[in-house]
């Protein structure tokens, strides 16, 4: 289990359709969601067999903004006004499933690679209620990714464990892209019991004009 509080960057736009272009917008900045998050997440590890292991994980941002508008906003559908007071939420979910096989293993390093298999359900909404007016999207699909880990055993107690999984694709309408980078040190108390520092960054990126959605989604957390 972790826990990290990330500074976040939101830029988005939601097209009326792939022919027109949407505002580009912050979610930060122009619809006033925090820029940090307190966030916890949840990874199981299994070692099938000496060399070959199997990581899940779960990751959930969810936030929601508040703010007056002080420039004409094209959000889908609707145009938003200068002045106009807008209430939104976003909310983005990720459950990865990671295969990697060691290609060294010995007893004080290992270095291991694999694909991993990412669920990614990403929903976001944004609305006046003073005029009625309000629009929403969802971005959900599956996207592989290569991945890399290793640890090194420093001494009996201290280990350094670091791992990165990336890959970039796009096809006719959607051009999209995933990193996920993760490092830390832990110090094993007991023999089942450890505790770490670390540092982990998350980036999602979907340029798309297809036509159940049209625009562009951009997810940094660090």
């Amino acid at each position: 289990g972790s826990y990290f509080q990330p500074a976040m960057d939101t830029p988005l736009r939601y097209d009326p359709s792939p022919l027109v272009q949407g505002t580009p917008i912050s979610a930060e900045d122009t619809l006033g969601m925090d820029d940090s998050m307190n966030l916890a997440t949840l990874e199981l590890m299994f070692r099938l067999t000496p060399r070959q292991r199997l990581r899940a994980d779960y990751l959930k941002m969810s936030r929601d903004g508040d703010a007056v508008l002080d420039e004409l906003v094209v959000f889908g559908d609707d145009t938003f006004l200068p002045g106009d007071r807008v209430e939104s939420s976003l909310d983005l979910r990720l459950l990865g499933l990671t295969y990697t096989y060691s290609v060294f293993r010995y007893e004080r390093w290992e270095l291991a690679l694999g694909m991993g298999l990412h669920l990614l359900q990403a929903q976001g909404e944004a609305e006046v209620p003073a005029r009625f007016v309000g629009d929403e999207f969802s971005v959900a699909g599956p996207f592989p990714s290569l991945a890399l880990e290793g640890t090194v055993l420093i001494t009996t107690r201290f280990s350094f464990n670091a791992r990165a999984q990336y890959l970039t694709g796009n096809s006719s309408s959607v051009d999209a892209s995933y990193a996920n980078y993760h490092a830390d040190v832990q110090f094993r108390a007991w023999p089942n019991v450890a505790f770490g520092l670390g540092y982990a960054s998350y980036t999602i990126k979907v340029d798309s004009t297809d036509e159940d959605f049209s625009g562009r989604f951009v997810l940094k957390a660090k």
